[in-house]
């Protein structure tokens, strides 16, 4: 410590012919007191001009090797706030090694996790009028707990390092977020296709809104927003693994995927259930029961996957019924829980069936995938609605509000829907959300 520090000065700044790595080693020994100033034991107690200009000197080149630092903040709410924030982390970390990126439950931090694990319960067991309940509770407290959940990140915030740039991925808890951490920059990546009541995300004039939709930007422009704080992008944030497309073999894929399980037929239309990380339970049985009674003849045959994630519940009891169940269950039934090939297994499918989730639909569109929207009894949460009715609109597939309506598709409907899926834009948000993240870090 005392043989090196002294040396520098303005002039090392400006020519400096140290390595990296000697400098780094060497920067390494400062010493960094409570407050985050750095100070040099080995200059004495005194505090004179000279030893100010040392100490500017050196901080000015601590500065120039500090890592950009990212927060990343998700909920724990459904699956669509993490898969958005972990497309943009495993980017950033294959893109950007040297930037420290830190992937954070900011409900967990703000101590209201179980609101989220009450909404997963909901959604598993088919309870979507207990959701609304939720978000009314949230909309009239969420106001008057600012202060609290602030408070509480603050607190979180003391122990970490301090971010350059945060980048939320939630709604309800943004203004908390910007008043915890005054001193960084403030992305908000919408994860909906619209602002809405129930899924705020427009909730303070300092974020900065990165939105996948024009019916987005207008919201923002209409509630007072400023155009330089409003970006547009061109969809939903989808993981960097869905564009992986060139070059697959979707026959040898398929044949990979499904031939470990008995009666595979590469001929068969392939259908995929993807409901969100928690699949509602009665809702998916039923679908199978349709596809087993009615839509396997209809179609010409079907291998029908079904992805049950975090619904365990869902994954046993259809892995009692393909063990003991009728013979279209044992035979023409694919069922995984939890997984990472969720792209994979979109690129074999001919059709997805899932709920009016903004994140799925964005995926099945990178795949060229049509789709079959339930919104069965006319029930969905309020973000849902804009994101089922663009998939009508643009003619990729359909609404489904009774499950007889199951029967009534062709295989000429999908083959059209896949065609109109071939027309649309590109959607590359996630790369454009990395574009913006590195202006920040330029700067």
């Amino acid at each position: 410590m005392s043989t090196v520090h002294k040396e520098y000065s303005l002039s090392v700044l400006e020519h400096r012919t140290t390595t990296e790595p000697e400098f780094r080693e060497q920067l390494d020994d400062i010493c960094h007191g409570t407050s985050g100033i750095l100070f040099f034991p080995s200059l004495g107690g005194g505090d004179n001009e000279a030893q100010r200009k040392v100490k500017e000197n050196w901080k000015n080149l601590a500065q120039v090797y500090k890592p950009f630092c990212v927060f990343l903040l998700y909920g724990s709410g459904g699956g669509g706030h993490l898969a958005s924030a972990q497309a943009l982390f495993d980017l950033i970390k294959e893109r950007h090694p040297e930037w420290n990126c830190f992937l954070w439950d900011v409900t967990e931090l703000a101590g209201i996790s179980l609101s989220g694990a009450l909404y997963n319960i909901a959604l598993e067991w088919d309870l979507l009028p207990f959701v609304g309940a939720l978000y009314s509770v949230a909309k009239v407290f969420r106001p008057l707990l600012d202060p609290v959940f602030s408070t509480r990140l603050k607190g979180r915030w003391k122990r970490l390092p301090k971010p350059d740039l945060v980048v939320s991925f939630v709604p309800f808890l943004n203004s908390a977020i910007i008043d915890s951490l005054p001193d960084s920059h403030h992305i908000t990546v919408m994860t909906d296709f619209t602002n809405t009541a129930a899924h705020p995300w427009m909730q303070d004039k300092r974020q900065k809104i990165l939105c996948g939709t024009v019916t987005s930007i207008q919201q923002a422009i209409r509630q007072g927003y400023d155009v330089s704080h409003l970006k547009p992008i061109s969809g939903m944030v989808v993981h960097p693994r869905f564009y992986k497309t060139n070059d697959v073999d979707i026959h040898h894929l398929k044949r990979k995927l499904l031939s470990t399980q008995s009666h595979f037929t590469q001929e068969k239309l392939t259908v995929l259930i993807l409901i969100g990380a928690y699949p509602p339970y009665y809702t998916t049985q039923q679908i199978i029961s349709m596809f087993s009674a009615t839509c396997n003849h209809q179609l010409g045959g079907l291998n029908v996957v079904c992805i049950c994630g975090g619904n365990s519940r869902l994954y046993q009891e259809l892995s009692r019924l393909k063990s003991e169940g009728p013979v279209f269950y044992r035979e023409n039934l694919f069922l995984l829980g939890y997984t990472k090939q969720v792209a994979e297994y979109m690129r074999i499918s001919d059709i997805i069936i899932t709920k009016p989730g903004p994140g799925v639909v964005a995926e099945s569109c990178v795949m060229k995938v049509p789709l079959t929207i339930l919104t069965l009894n006319n029930q969905f949460m309020e973000q849902e609605e804009e994101v089922a009715n663009w998939v009508v609109k643009h003619g990729i597939g359909r609404k489904i509000v009774f499950l007889d309506q199951l029967a009534t598709i062709t295989k000429e409907q999908i083959l059209m829907w896949k065609h109109n899926m071939e027309s649309l834009g590109e959607n590359r948000a996630v790369f454009e959300v990395l574009k913006e993240l590195e202006t920040y870090a330029d700067k």
